[in-house]
């Protein structure tokens, strides 16, 4: 799990140092780091240990929130339910990193990025389980569904701020 979330969370170190150098090494590391050992926790989303469930759904809306939940925590509680180890994986893998992050005080937004597509797979797996009973052949109608479903969470991450002013987010992200 720890080099799963090295490897996730690597694109946005590399292209912030690529782009800003020194300076993002002084900001992230130095200022937001020694502000936080200090006890200084100006920086970041406010909330306290609760900073990044009150985030997401004020800053990515409900329908991200949704899927997050149910990718973890949903997926967490099933999956102990039914003994599926996948789902107990990526559910408990996304749980996870938001609480240690929350635990550790960070209070930036990119932190809990490495939760996102383990979210996603979780959410994924339910939907795959929960074609079943209903007599879904989940790949016909994942052609319909999936596409759906991408759509209104882009249509609806336009509609709210996102990161943008934690991250400076610009078109690549």
């Amino acid at each position: 799990a720890l080099a799963a979330f090295g490897l996730t969370a690597l694109p946005y170190y590399v292209i912030e140092l690529a782009l800003h150098g020194e300076t993002f090494l002084r900001a992230h590391f130095g200022l937001s780091l020694v502000s936080r050992a200090t006890g200084n926790y100006g920086i970041g989303i406010p909330g306290g240990a609760a900073a990044y469930l009150i985030w997401i759904p004020e800053a990515e809306g409900t329908v991200t929130a949704t899927w997050f939940a149910l990718g973890t925590l949903g997926a967490f509680v099933f999956g102990l339910r039914k003994r599926r180890g996948d789902l107990v994986m990526l559910g408990g893998y996304g749980l996870g990193v938001v609480l240690i992050m929350s635990l550790l005080s960070t209070r930036l937004p990119h932190y809990i990025l490495p939760a996102y597509p383990a979210a996603a797979l979780g959410t994924a797996g339910l939907y795959a389980v929960a074609c079943r009973p209903l007599g879904l052949d989940r790949r016909r109608f994942g052609v319909l569904v999936g596409p759906a479903l991408a759509m209104l969470v882009l249509i609806e991450a336009r509609l709210h701020p996102g990161g943008d002013m934690y991250l400076l987010q610009r078109p690549y992200g």
